[in-house]
């Protein structure tokens, strides 16, 4: 028997018991959802913020649930249609549901604000609408916000300015993979804190409130130092081209040209790197950006649209795309499979791409049959868990020493039983 299990069999019927017990215990969440895909980001998001969480396809096993164990929160998707809307926030308000419940949907914002203030007007507690597609931020901000956060990290919140300082950021990689080759090709940079007493710490411990001059001090910092890290990587693997994410604000208020000219490597094989930008971000000052991207290619760096889907119509409508790469935002990859409306946004963001000869993404790629999908669709690079998770330099230098070992002496490594991780699970 689960955990949650065992806690609604056990559940004190009393309220001063489940007051008590309520006030003990680690916050609990119910998620419900009839997309598994959907479902599946906000648990793990939830998870990993060390929230246990009870995942519901229908509204009706979750309210009897909430009788007996009540939860410190839930997720709900409000359905595909007005009316499936207005029948969830009916039964959510005919159980008195006391806990914060976060909304969900992929209906129009005007119908589902109309629903949701009715829901409040009948005394729940219904936080602002997540529309569909979200990402994990968006999940961990609204737990931040309730205080619910659990997990070891939740109370080592570190500034920026004091990470730079103190020399404790470092750059990791996300490999890259050619989906026709299946061979790596590329790889993002993420970055990381090492703290002295509490290890590495991901960017939502240091990232969070940054000033606009300790992001572009952090843009300069990890531009400068891909390009070193790019001249270890390429005595294993010189066709590596390193991709880092940087704020639009960056190519106007930083000599983001100057820098490339002075550290950019000399070697003759340099494949060059990538800029890769919010398309959020990047639409409203899409001219300006186009005539950077036109000064800085000669330099051997290019620009990239990432988290592209929302922005598709904008861009579709411009004649030239001066850029290297359109990545589809993992939103609209997560169930690509499975969910017809989000296929079919992959598919149109990729058709584009090569309209215009440009490489074609995909990000967050976690299952084969995404990947499988992904194929069938023509999509040039993958990028996710399925293949690798961010990983240290070092972690990196491991996994391409391991490809000139495999390409030198294919058999004695399988006698020994050793696969590259990454290529295992391209194929």
């Amino acid at each position: 028997m689960s955990e949650w299990s065992r806690r609604l069999c056990e559940w004190p019927q009393s309220a001063d018991e489940r007051t008590c017990a309520t006030a003990q215990r680690e916050p609990l969440c119910y998620v419900a959802d009839r997309d598994p895909a959907a479902c599946r980001t906000v648990s793990s998001a939830l998870e990993q913020l060390n929230i246990e969480v009870v995942p519901f396809t229908e509204i009706a096993p979750m309210l009897e649930a909430v009788l007996r164990c009540p939860p410190d929160l839930i997720f709900v998707d409000l359905g595909v249609v007005a009316s499936d809307a207005d029948y969830a926030i009916r039964a959510l308000a005919g159980a008195r549901i006391a806990c914060p419940v976060q909304l969900m949907t992929a209906v129009n914002p005007v119908l589902i604000e109309k629903t949701r203030r009715a829901g409040v007007r009948q005394g729940l507690n219904l936080l602002p609408v997540l529309y569909k597609p979200f990402r994990h931020a968006a999940v961990r901000r609204v737990v931040d916000d309730l205080g619910l956060r659990r997990d070891s990290l939740a109370m080592r919140q570190l500034g920026l300015d004091e990470v730079l300082k103190k020399n404790w950021l470092e750059l990791w990689h996300q490999p890259k993979i050619n989906l026709r080759s299946k061979q790596l090709v590329g790889a993002e940079v993420f970055v990381r804190a090492r703290h002295p007493e509490h290890g590495t710490l991901p960017p939502s411990c240091f990232l969070d409130n940054s000033s606009e001059s300790d992001l572009l001090r952090l843009t300069g910092f990890v531009l400068v130092t891909a390009l070193e890290h790019w001249q270890d990587f390429a005595r294993a693997c010189p066709d590596i081209k390193i991709a880092i994410n940087i704020p639009v604000a960056a190519l106007t208020k930083l000599p983001i040209a100057t820098i490339i000219k002075e550290v950019r490597p000399t070697a003759a094989n340099w494949p060059g790197m990538s800029f890769e930008l919010m398309e959020e971000d990047l639409i409203p000052s899409l001219s300006v950006v186009c005539d950077i991207a036109d000064e800085l290619s000669p330099l051997g760096a290019d620009l990239a649209i990432d988290n592209c889907g929302a922005g598709y119509a904008a861009l579709a409508r411009i004649a030239r795309l001066p850029f290297c790469e359109l990545k589809i935002d993992q939103s609209y990859v997560t169930g690509c499979d499975r969910d017809p409306v989000t296929a079919g946004i992959c598919e149109t963001i990729i058709e584009l791409a090569h309209r215009h000869d440009i490489v074609a993404a995909a990000q967050g790629i976690e299952t084969a049959m995404e990947l499988k999908t992904l194929v069938r669709m023509n999509c040039d690079i993958g990028q996710g868990y399925l293949f690798a998770r961010p990983m240290s330099k070092d972690g990196l230098m491991q996994e391409l020493r391991q490809r000139i070992d495999a390409r030198r002496n294919p058999q004695s490594l399988a006698r020994n039983g050793q696969t590259s991780p990454i290529r295992a699970s391209a194929e």
